[in-house]
């Protein structure tokens, strides 16, 4: 089972808080920055006529987070589902070097004092073949 899914957008319950964070991220980002663009661009006369440029730029800048956050955090996902997956791989094959590492010198130095060495390999030790 994947886990709980919530919504419309069908979001892992796991998210939620991560898109809540892109969509109103996004959302404030281009309020502020078109209702800047507008007041800069003169195209506003008087100060009270920015909460009405500002309300319609949110609604604009709403729609465009509602389609664009689940895109960035399940891209951000992914990537960084890689990047664990690629970590987590690189520790265990650490692990498995140095398990047979540890192993060689053990079978040397059986060797180099004369002694037998009935040790297995690690690939056979936890009962693999």
């Amino acid at each position: 089972m994947q886990g709980r899914r919530i919504g419309i957008p069908n979001i892992p319950a796991r998210a939620v808080p991560w898109y809540l964070a892109a969509f109103t991220t996004i959302t404030i980002y281009l309020t502020v920055t078109n209702t800047l663009f507008v007041v800069a661009s003169e195209k506003v006369v008087g100060w009270q006529a920015i909460q009405y440029v500002a309300t319609g730029e949110l609604l604009k800048a709403g729609g465009v987070a509602l389609i664009t956050s689940p895109i960035i955090v399940e891209v951000g996902r992914m990537v960084l589902a890689e990047i664990w997956t690629e970590r987590r791989l690189r520790r265990a094959r650490a692990e498995v070097h140095r398990l047979w590492d540890e192993w060689l010198q053990r079978r040397m130095e059986a060797e180099a004092r004369g002694e037998p060495f009935d040790e297995p390999p690690p690939s056979q030790a936890d009962g693999r073949r």
